[in-house]
């Protein structure tokens, strides 16, 4: 008996023992696949949800990556409204897609869902669009997009001209009023003339160049380029510099991730290196554009192609014009001519103290006549030198006289292009990335489901935060993505 009491004394001390073990294991196990579920849910939530944004980037503007090499999200999404809310509903919709599993086969008597995740509350807290920080961020993007296509050197020495305008004040020398000054003194000093003997009568006075520069004064455009010329305009349109200065544009909260070009002037060079790819002129224009002379537009901002074009001549007209100048005087041989022929005027007219101002009419005239050549032979696809040298002459003392605006004969020299260029470097990059913003929005309106196109509605970077809720528990997740 004492056998039989022993033994069921030890069976029930095994059972018991059994029994603590299992409880043991089995809380272990749970505990672990507790665990495992745990870390599934957040390996689940980080791949989720950087598929999901991954997804939101994968929406870039068709558009405006085809047109401008430019990768952004619209957040308008061909609508009339552009929020980050409408990217944070977008980011939503790919999460619950990612999340069920209606896409897998048989999925209601196959599978189960073990991890019962979903997606609850989606923020995109932080956003940068592209014309934030005053365009540097449009900027920086397009100087990216050409940085592998593009010869610095080249853009460097239409900087280089550009400095030499801006140091030596060309564009505010008036040529044409210093000419008209000087005629009048001429006037002036004959009115007040004291004639000694009698006999000797002065010939009338008629100016070398006076029917020529009259006729250029109010005729610019038809002596030097001489065709029609495009009657584009976008007057109307309410674009990006106009929502600027009402303060109605998209404003982000975020910094660019690094700067690309550790030089400003690197990515201002690329920058306008950008503009003569992308954008068409006069010359060289484009098709499908809201504007023909687009470059001509970012100089003169009038979204009229007449009145862009006009003002773009009167400019170049007047660069040239002092450009010539100083080059004349500068060349031995012309001043000599204009000195020769300024003692022959101030022996006619009786005055030789008169020599002087004569030269200068002369000096004058010559390159007002001489920069209408030069405008004549850009506006022609020819090329004029910055600084004229022997052999890049288009016309000579007699022929600017007698009113002939020829062109240039040189080969070499900067073309329409470059001297627009050479204009643009001396804007300011704001100003500049907002009028090229403004044909960006201008030219993709035109094309089909994008009438509400708006630069400011288009997203470079953001950051998403997601709460995902399971059966394990909530997992948040906080990721910043982009096209950096």
């Amino acid at each position: 008996m004492n056998g039989i009491t022993t033994y069921k004394h030890n069976n029930a001390y095994i059972t018991v023992l059994l029994t603590l073990i299992m409880t043991v294991l089995l809380s272990l196990c749970l505990t672990q696949i507790e665990g495992t579920r745990a870390g599934a849910v957040r390996l689940e939530a980080q791949i989720k949800g950087e598929t999901a944004m991954n997804s939101v980037l994968a929406e870039y503007h068709r558009q405006l990556l085809a047109r401008y090499n430019l990768f952004a999200v619209d957040c308008s999404y061909g609508g009339r409204t552009a929020t980050p809310e409408n990217t944070a509903a977008h980011l939503k919709e790919y999460l619950d897609l990612n999340l069920n599993l209606k896409d897998l086969f048989l999925s209601e008597y196959l599978y189960r869902d073990f991890l019962g995740m979903k997606a609850e509350k989606v923020q995109i807290p932080g956003v940068l669009f592209l014309t934030d920080r005053d365009g540097k961020v449009l900027r920086q993007r397009c100087a990216e997009a050409v940085r592998d296509d593009l010869f610095l050197e080249d853009l460097q020495l239409l900087l280089d001209f550009a400095t030499v305008v801006e140091a030596q004040e060309l564009e505010s020398m008036d040529i044409y009023g210093a000419y008209l000054e000087a005629e009048q003194e001429v006037e002036s000093r004959r009115k007040h003339m004291v004639i000694v003997d009698e006999e000797e009568v002065p010939v009338e006075y008629n100016s070398p160049f006076a029917g020529v520069l009259s006729e250029l004064s109010g005729n610019l455009l038809n002596l030097t380029v001489g065709g029609e010329i495009s009657e584009k305009s976008c007057e109307g349109d309410a674009l990006f510099s106009d929502r600027k200065k009402a303060g109605q544009i998209n404003v982000g909260n975020m910094e660019p991730e690094k700067e690309s070009f550790p030089e400003e002037a690197t990515e201002r060079l690329l920058f306008q290196g950008y503009i003569g790819t992308y954008f068409g002129c006069y010359t060289d224009p484009l098709e499908g554009t809201a504007l023909d002379y687009e470059m001509e537009h970012l100089l003169c901002g009038k979204r009229d192609d007449r009145r862009d074009f006009l003002g773009t001549l009167e400019r170049l007209y007047a660069l040239r014009s002092a450009i010539d100048y100083i080059c004349i005087r500068s060349d031995a041989g012309k001043r000599a001519a204009a000195e020769a022929l300024a003692v022959v005027l101030a022996f006619l007219v009786l005055t030789p103290e008169l020599e002087e101002v004569f030269r200068e009419v002369i000096l004058l005239g010559w390159s007002l006549v001489e920069a209408a050549g030069d405008v004549k032979t850009l506006c022609k696809g020819g090329k004029v030198p910055f600084w004229k040298g022997e052999g890049s002459w288009g016309s000579s003392l007699e022929s600017a006289m007698s009113g002939a605006v020829t062109e240039g004969r040189s080969e070499g020299g900067l073309d329409y292009e470059a001297y627009l260029q050479i204009f643009l470097f001396l804007m300011g990059a704001e100003k500049l990335t907002d009028r090229v913003a403004d044909l960006m929005e201008a030219n993709i309106r035109q094309t089909p489901g994008n009438a509400g196109f708006r630069m400011d509605g288009c997203i470079d970077r953001f950051e998403a935060q997601i709460r995902f809720d399971s059966a394990g528990g909530q997992v948040s997740l906080t990721r910043i993505r982009g096209y950096d």
